[in-house]
């Protein structure tokens, strides 16, 4: 019987960009599996031929794409991409600018915000119009999560801008 404590596989290296370019560079001059070894007794952890291969290949993309070395090469981003792609920022930065003002930052107002952004940009995206975009209370929970907006205690309103508002 197996455990369910046991691992199936071993941790994942984590390496910052200069190292990543230097694995790059080094496997780009003296080949994967050479590069392999060297970092492996180098940094004192195996690295894998296909960890040294996809770096190599990140970083060649990277010199063709500016024209120069890279100094440093960045991590591939992780997970999903978000359903609304660019539009993103933009619907984060309108809520940002809500919140400074003093309005209240909920669901509703978030799948508001999400409407009409994507209407204004890129209507074909949306569902109605034969795209792919359903805004829900998911979609805009989700938004409101990776902005760091979880819960009630950061959606109300400025308590000090309605005081004000009250004397003029």
């Amino acid at each position: 019987m197996r455990s369910s404590l046991k691992r199936k596989r071993g941790g994942y290296g984590v390496y910052d960009g200069e190292t990543r370019a230097k694995i790059a560079r080094y496997a780009i001059d003296n080949g994967v599996a050479g590069a392999s070894r060297y970092f492996s007794t180098d940094l004192g952890r195996k690295v894998s031929e296909t960890t040294v291969r996809s770096m190599r290949d990140a970083y060649v993309r990277v010199r063709k794409q500016h024209g120069d070395d890279p100094k440093t090469l960045a991590r591939s981003p992780r997970g999903a991409p978000t359903l609304l792609g660019d539009l993103e920022g933009e619907v984060q930065q309108y809520i940002r600018r809500v919140r400074v003002q003093g309005g209240v930052i909920n669901a509703r107002t978030v799948m508001a915000a999400v409407e009409d952004i994507v209407e204004k940009n890129a209507r074909h995206k949306l569902r109605k119009n034969g795209g792919h975009i359903v805004i829900t209370s998911a979609l805009a929970k989700s938004i409101l999560r990776r902005m760091g907006l979880d819960g009630q205690r950061q959606t109300k309103p400025n308590k000090e801008r309605q005081d004000n508002a009250k004397i003029q």
